[in-house]
Parts: structure tokens; sequence; C-alpha cells
């Protein structure tokens, strides 16, 4: 079975935001977490933060940023999974955050544009 190009393009976007993320300091800790509650692309370490930071790629902007792609629904399931984390691992870490990375895939140049978005919503 042939994979989808946005199947193909996200796992591209995701794999070039790990590396935009190792250039700037992140410690990856590690990719693709999941368990019963959901999963998180992303878990590194910046300084004494613990980030939990999930990637959105989009193939353009014309429907929206990759980030509007998270909803509030999404938020509270990324939430969940990284209390459950923390509680596996028992992590020690003076703060946490929930950052995004968005991915913007420029087709007629072959070229991916990178947004970090740090401290990207409020654990509510």
């Amino acid at each position: 079975m042939e994979k989808s190009f946005h199947y193909i393009l996200g796992k591209e976007g995701e794999a070039k935001a790990i590396e935009y993320l190792i250039a700037h300091g992140y410690d990856i800790i590690t990719t693709n977490y999941s368990c019963h509650f959901g999963e998180i692309d992303v878990i590194a370490r910046e300084g004494k933060s613990l980030c939990f930071i999930e990637i959105k790629t989009r193939a353009g902007s014309q429907f929206g940023f990759p980030a509007e792609a998270i909803s509030r629904r999404k938020q509270k399931k990324l939430i969940t999974t990284a209390r459950f984390y923390m509680h596996e691992y028992r992590t020690k870490f003076d703060e946490h955050r929930f950052d995004i990375v968005e991915v913007l895939y420029r087709k007629e140049s072959d070229y991916f544009d990178f947004s970090l978005i740090k401290d990207a919503f409020e654990v509510f």
C-alpha cells in the first residue's frame, strides 16, 4: 500500500523539526511517546524545562497555520499524556511547558520553514 502525500510530508516534516530543535539547543529525550491517553511527538529538555512538543506540518497556509489545528480537546489530551509521562518516569524538572513546531512546506522551492512557539498553551 502506497503512503499518501500528507503522511509522507508529515513524517518528513517531523524528522526535519527534530533536527531544527536539536540545532536550537533542545536535548531530545524521546520521540513519539505513546500511552493509553495519547501521543506526544517529542519530549525534550531545554535548560531547566521539560518540553512536550507537538509538531504540525502543512503544505502551505491557505487553510490556516499549523498551530491552529491544535484544538482545546487536543491540548487536554497532550496535558493528560504529559502528566502520565511525568508520573511514569518520575521526572524532576523545575519547569515544564508545551511547545509547538509549525512546519510549512514550500513546494515551489522544496523548502521547509519552521516556527517554534514556546509555551504555546497553558495547563488548565
